[in-house]
């Protein structure tokens, strides 16, 4: 199964005439046999409480679509029709890992996913071979990830193959589904009881992040999520 995804920039993001066609572009994505799976998650009215977690350079990415498929070539042939919903967009075929799968709150095909989304854009750290970071991000970081946070739903896609005309630098992308609470919340972010447990949650994500992410080199986009198909 081959899984890409396409990112995409747009300035009217959240006008009605954009959210129609992406509507009209999931129902086409749906009608193709060879496409098993879509996920799109997108920055909508959704998650306007959680601008405070975004992060990283401007503009930032406004859609992400996961598309799986038998045929790499119908995949690319859907995100090439996605392009037409947007002012730039980048392509890449991933390879996925989900430590900790959402059975917290499983998707419905057409529904909104409970909570929110947040999307993180990685970029290796020069003084890191891949190996380690891999190494890093992939063992020990995860189960930081899921023991200070209230995260439940964590994807890990790393990026092997670049499609089309790609500005966009990266080396993997995040997903982590969250509660709405934690838009606002950092007690409800971290899954913290009080300040005390809040500050200790913190300090070991942050130092766990800075073992393997520049923070100069990371966006981070809370979006909504709907499974498509």
């Amino acid at each position: 199964m081959n899984k890409v995804m396409i990112i995409t920039w747009s300035d009217c993001a959240k006008d009605d005439a954009y959210l129609g066609r992406l509507h009209l572009l999931s129902e086409i994505t749906k009608a193709r046999s060879l496409i098993r799976t879509v996920r799109l998650a997108f920055s909508d009215s959704g998650v306007n409480d959680a601008v405070s977690r975004q992060m990283g350079r401007t503009p930032l990415p406004n859609l992400l679509a996961s598309i799986w498929s038998e045929s790499l070539d119908e995949a690319l042939e859907v995100c090439e029709e996605w392009t037409q919903a947007s002012d730039k967009n980048s392509i890449f075929g991933v390879s996925e890992k989900e430590p900790l799968p959402n059975k917290k709150y499983p998707a419905k095909v057409g529904e909104r996913v409970h909570g929110f989304c947040q999307v993180a854009f990685l970029q290796r750290p020069e003084r890191l071979m891949k190996e380690e970071w891999l190494s890093i991000w992939q063992q020990s970081h995860t189960q930081v990830v899921i023991e200070t946070q209230s995260t439940f739903g964590y994807r890990q896609n790393l990026i092997e193959d670049f499609y089309g005309n790609n500005d966009y630098s990266l080396d993997a992308i995040v997903e982590e589904n969250f509660p709405p609470e934690a838009m606002i919340s950092d007690h409800a972010f971290y899954d913290a009881e009080d300040d005390i447990e809040l500050g200790k949650r913190q300090e070991r994500m942050m130092a766990s992040c800075a073992r393997f992410i520049d923070f100069d080199r990371i966006d981070v986009v809370p979006m909504s999520e709907y499974l498509v198909k």
